[in-house]
């Protein structure tokens, strides 16, 4: 569907047309005799010299006006998966890469969910969410790009605390399918939320 940015400039074509009308350019009378012959000539001249007027006037007038194209995209939110991400940044994470090597294979498998909603937490001496649930995986590929460890501390790891707040994100969930993905290396050890009190509200 096609749709103007200003359309209001569109009044500019009733200018051009009246211009083309009634704004004719005034010449000096010259004496031809054969005036049949002329009168035709400067008839089929006029006509076409009016026509690419009102053509190349009514582009220039179009442009202005910023033609866009525009998609309406419904997206069922009852279909596909409710994803929420949960990454450990704490420090021991840094050994072996092993934070360089989560973030590459999260924008891979980010990048395959077409029709699903992702979130974005990080955890470590405490959690945060970084980006609700949303169908933009771009946000959520170009947040994750910008997270480093020490963004949530560096000594613990609240892990307990990430799994309570990511289950929150469903609250308003209207999907059938709900996952969380937890991705760390190690075990709580913050006692910031129970075991229990987080298991119970993943159910």
């Amino acid at each position: 569907m096609f749709s103007f940015e200003y359309p209001y400039v569109l009044l500019l074509l009733v200018l051009v047309v009246v211009c083309v009308v009634f704004c004719k350019e005034k010449k000096r009378a010259i004496y031809f005799p054969h005036t049949e012959l002329l009168t035709s000539l400067v008839k089929s001249k006029q006509i076409l010299l009016n026509t690419l007027r009102v053509l190349i006037l009514g582009l220039l007038v179009a442009g202005l006006s910023s033609p866009i194209k525009t998609e309406q995209i419904i997206l069922d939110n009852t279909k596909g998966y409710e994803i929420s991400l949960i990454l450990d940044a704490s420090g021991s994470m840094l050994r072996f890469d092993k934070f360089k090597i989560v973030k590459e294979i999260m924008v891979d498998f980010i990048s395959k969910r077409k029709t699903d909603k992702l979130a974005l937490s990080v955890f470590a001496d405490f959690a945060y969410t970084v980006v609700p649930l949303t169908y933009d995986k771009e946000s959520v590929i170009k947040m994750l790009d910008n997270i480093e460890i020490g963004v949530a501390g560096r000594r613990k790891t609240a892990l307990y605390e990430a799994l309570f707040l990511s289950s929150k994100l469903f609250n308003n969930s209207k999907s059938k399918e709900r996952i969380a993905i937890l991705l760390t290396d190690g075990k709580d050890n913050t006692d910031s939320v129970p075991l229990d009190m987080a298991l119970e509200r993943a159910k």
